[in-house]
């Protein structure tokens, strides 16, 4: 059993293992102390996302460190870096054994991967092993670290995971039976919060983009039902989601094949209907847009959030077609290539970011379940994981993914 003297300020602790081996420890430690950070703290679940992507990584996963890096610190201010957001101890403490876990698993991805340490982020350049004393004395402040948790820890790490040369990155360790053998609490142990789940726009990062679409499906058939059976568009909207799930499931479906039930052209009639168009009163500076240009309204006042919600969805999955087909921006007429296709003007604004919005609409109508939330992205996450970031992904069914939501569908 590791030796109880100097255990927890022991530099060299961790030497003897192999690099998955010492990040499964960092990782398992900090779900050890986890339940620090309270369920109202408004960056818990990306925490607790992360965690799960720096898992997969320790899984054998293609997760690279650039995708490990982007919850470090990231253009919306996700970062596992940029919390907590109130100054309390025991909560600062929880937070900075998230960092130490967050950024040492990044680090040991890109030294797996050959980066160079002089090529770091100045967020990262400090990152190395003596990090595993920050680990332990943040987890002390918590208050609720168990000592035992930790060489229990060690114990199953240097039976099963032992290095058989310096820096060995080894196998793949799976995290259930890390969890197990420490016997302490983890982040599975309490309910993840709604709103930290439903407020990430980097919540899809992880997965495919057949999966993304997916998600925005799935979630857009659990609220249709709020869509009333003689509403005019209805049947346009549902023949725009089985082609969307079409194209999910790997058919040669394109996007003006979907795009065709959301605006039909010059009668201003579709599914655009539902949501509002205005027309352009002057020229746009740029060149984009001509005086009585008809264009997308973005969700006007009073706009039913049943079909933002089904519009937002269809409205991603055919940004998403148009893109895996190559579409470009639009551009003045003198910068367009010969022959380049280009986004409608409707669907230009579209973007990852639209998942907030789809949530936002689904909270809207009384009827979205959260736990389906939950389930779908478990399920996709660990069935359609990206190798590399933005991979398109192979084909996934329709019905495996609403029999994994448990939620409603267009078939109710």
């Amino acid at each position: 059993m590791a030796n109880a003297s100097g255990f927890f300020d022991n530099p060299a602790l961790l030497e003897t293992l192999t690099i998955r081996g010492r990040v499964a420890y960092y990782l398992a430690v900090t779900e050890s102390i986890f339940a620090a950070i309270p369920l109202d703290d408004e960056g818990r679940n990306y925490a607790r996302e992360a965690i799960k992507l720096a898992w997969q990584w320790v899984a054998g996963a293609a997760v690279e460190g650039d995708d490990l890096y982007r919850c470090v610190e990231n253009q919306y201010g996700t970062g596992v870096t940029m919390f907590p957001r109130e100054k309390e101890e025991k909560r600062l403490a929880a937070w900075g054994a998230v960092c130490m876990a967050i950024m040492y698993v990044t680090w040991r991805a890109w030294k797996s991967e050959g980066r160079d340490d002089n090529n770091r982020p100045q967020t990262m350049e400090s990152v190395d092993e003596t990090w595993l004393l920050e680990l332990h004395r943040y987890a002390e402040g918590t208050g609720i670290f168990d000592h035992e948790v930790a060489r229990r820890l060690l114990d199953y790490l240097q039976a099963d995971y032992r290095a058989s040369m310096p820096n060995e990155l080894g196998g793949p360790i799976p995290r259930a039976g890390v969890i197990a053998a420490g016997g302490g609490a983890s982040i599975g142990d309490v309910k993840a919060n709604d709103s930290g789940i439903l407020d990430n726009p980097s919540l899809l990062w992880s997965v495919t983009i057949r999966a993304r679409v997916a998600y925005y499906l799935a979630i857009a058939e659990g609220v249709f039902a709020a869509i009333l059976p003689d509403d005019e568009h209805r049947n346009d909207a549902i023949e725009a989601m089985n082609l969307a799930w079409q194209w999910v499931a790997g058919a040669a479906v394109e996007g003006d094949d979907i795009y065709a039930y959301f605006d039909h052209g010059d009668d201003r009639a579709g599914l655009v209907r539902t949501i509002g168009r205005a027309e352009v009163a002057n020229e746009d500076v740029y060149g984009r847009f001509e005086k009585g240009d008809t264009v997308l309204a973005m969700f006007p006042q009073g706009t039913d959030p049943a079909w933002r919600a089904v519009c937002t969805a269809i409205m991603y999955a055919i940004w998403q077609v148009y893109k895996a087909e190559g579409r470009h921006y639009q551009a003045p007429q003198a910068y367009k290539a010969e022959g380049q296709k280009c986004f409608p003007r409707t669907i230009e604004l579209v973007d990852d970011n639209d998942v907030l919005l789809l949530h936002d609409c689904a909270k809207a109508i009384g009827r979205f379940d959260h736990e389906v939330a939950r389930r779908l992205l478990d399920y996709l996450q660990t069935n359609y994981p990206v190798s590399k970031p933005n991979e398109l992904g192979g084909p996934i069914p329709r019905a495996g993914v609403i029999a994994a939501g448990g939620g409603a569908s267009i078939d109710a």
